[in-house]
């Protein structure tokens, strides 16, 4: 069962997504509705978890690698695989898929051989793992944060 929200939540989470330090003042003025109902508006998202205002970042301005792994599971359950690759503190993010792939991995590392020691020692030899695909990426050309048709934020839709 999801969680319902109105335009008016819609256009309030647009203005966060744009600067999550806005203050309510300004996004009361875009959003045309008073700063006490923004405030209460942006408590109860929180609270039913729909938003978590947090500092994006660029992996690669920082030195990191980031890597996406596409993987294909067999003979155990997806959420066993899942719960383990949980443990790694490189993995960024995992999805489970319906198409090609079982499950879609983002791991951040220092370095290729954190990157390699990671994939070939730690995830390969997870009880499941049947093959790994590796995406290496060596430049985020565009990483859209703004949800598509929640209105008309004027915005820039990219990180840089």
């Amino acid at each position: 069962m999801g969680v319902s929200f109105d335009e008016v939540d819609r256009r309030i989470i647009d203005q966060l997504r744009l600067d999550g330090r806005m203050p309510f003042t300004e996004i009361a003025r875009k959003v045309n509705i008073s700063e006490a109902s923004v405030r209460s508006r942006y408590q109860r998202l929180r609270d039913q978890g729909v938003v978590d205002v947090v500092a994006m970042t660029d992996p690669i301005q920082l030195g990191a690698l980031e890597t996406h792994l596409a993987l294909h599971v067999r003979g155990v359950r997806l959420d066993e695989v899942a719960t383990a690759l949980l443990e790694l503190p490189e993995v960024r993010f995992i999805a489970s898929g319906l198409g090609s792939y079982d499950l879609i991995v983002n791991l951040q590392t220092s370095s290729i051989k954190g990157m390699t020691d990671t994939v070939i020692d730690r995830i390969r030899r997870l009880r499941g793992i049947e093959t790994v695909d590796t995406l290496t990426v060596h430049e985020i050309v565009k990483d859209s944060f703004i949800w598509e048709g929640f209105g008309d934020t004027d915005g820039d839709r990219s990180r840089r």
